[in-house]
C-alpha cells in the first residue's frame, strides 16, 4: 500500500487535487482516501436509524446500503498524541486491499507530501514529493507516476 497525503492550506485545492488523483490512480489499482477534519460534522442524519443506534451506546455502526457500506465509529482524534497516530489509525481502518491511500491534509505526518499552493515547506513535515501551484491544470499522470515510485514510507 503506497500512502501519499495532498497538503497545503485552506482553499488552496487540495480536495480538487484529491478528485483528480484518486480518479488517475483508479485505472492503476484500489484506491481509498484518508480525511483530516479539523472539526466535527455529523455525518449521519439525527433521528434517523444510525444515528439512533451511535446515540444508543453503539462502540461502532455499519451501514449497508445497496451501492455503499460505511462504518461510524465514536474513536476521533482527540485522543491521539500526533497527527501520524490519527493517520495510521485511519489507515488501518482499511483492509490490505488497497493499492494507495491519498490522505487530505496531515500536514505534520510523516509520509510523503504533495504540497498544494503556498504552502511554506517549514509548514509540513516528512518528504516532499512535489509541489503543484494549480490543482486544476496539475498533470496528474506525473503525479501518479511519481506516487508509484514510492514505497510505503509510513512509520509502524
Amino acid at each position: 500500500m503506497i500512502v501519499v497525503a495532498v497538503s497545503g492550506y485552506r482553499n488552496s485545492g487540495k480536495t480538487t487535487l484529491v478528485e483528480r488523483l484518486v480518479a488517475e490512480l483508479a485505472e492503476k489499482g484500489r484506491v481509498a482516501t484518508v480525511k483530516s477534519i479539523h472539526h466535527d460534522v455529523e455525518i449521519d442524519t439525527p433521528g434517523k436509524d444510525t444515528y439512533r443506534h451511535r446515540a444508543a451506546g453503539a462502540d461502532a455502526v455499519v451501514g449497508l446500503t445497496p451501492s455503499i457500506t460505511f462504518t461510524i465509529a465514536s474513536a476521533g482524534t482527540e485522543g491521539d498524541g500526533d497527527p501520524d497516530e490519527s493517520l495510521d489509525r485511519g489507515i488501518d481502518a482499511l483492509d490490505d486491499a488497497y493499492d494507495y491511500v491519498v490522505a487530505e491534509g496531515f500536514k505534520s505526518a510523516a509520509v510523503p507530501k504533495i504540497l498544494v499552493g503556498d504552502i511554506e515547506r517549514d509548514a509540513v513535515a516528512g518528504r516532499i514529493l512535489t509541489r503543484v501551484t494549480d490543482a486544476r491544470t496539475a498533470d496528474v499522470s506525473a503525479l501518479a507516476d511519481d506516487i508509484d515510485a514510492l514505497v510505503d514510507e509510513r512509520p509502524r
